[in-house]
């Protein structure tokens, strides 16, 4: 029974663990030239980045598609090198903002989210 489950579950330090919503829009990528995953012309109330899993990548937002010259100008939400990275918490993205990949020839994304609404 998943009620008795949620009662038992505790995180590797014994705190309790809450439950996690999985966004209703699911996006997997693998690294590119900056590719797309949250349009910002679609966002418009905000997205909420609820599960994040990334390896060999950044994930970049902005109002705008980073490049190479510029990307340090973008808010960096989530960077993995070589080692698999699971974000714990769920990010909020403001209105009018997008969600961009960038990274290795081996990297990619697993992304749920919810566009605000």
């Amino acid at each position: 029974e998943s009620g008795i489950f949620r009662e038992q579950s505790f995180d590797s330090i014994g705190e309790k663990m809450e439950p996690v919503k999985f966004g209703s829009k699911y996006a997997y990528s693998r690294t590119g030239d900056y590719l797309q995953i949250v349009d910002p012309a679609i966002n418009t109330k905000g997205v909420v980045l609820r599960t994040i899993n990334l390896i060999g990548a950044k994930l970049f937002t902005g109002q705008v598609k980073p490049n190479w010259a510029n990307e340090d100008n973008f808010p960096l939400v989530l960077r993995a090198g070589n080692d698999f990275v699971i974000c714990p918490f769920q990010i909020e993205l403001p209105a009018g903002y997008g969600l961009w990949i960038s990274g290795t020839n081996d990297g990619y994304t697993h992304i749920s989210y919810d566009l605000l609404s």
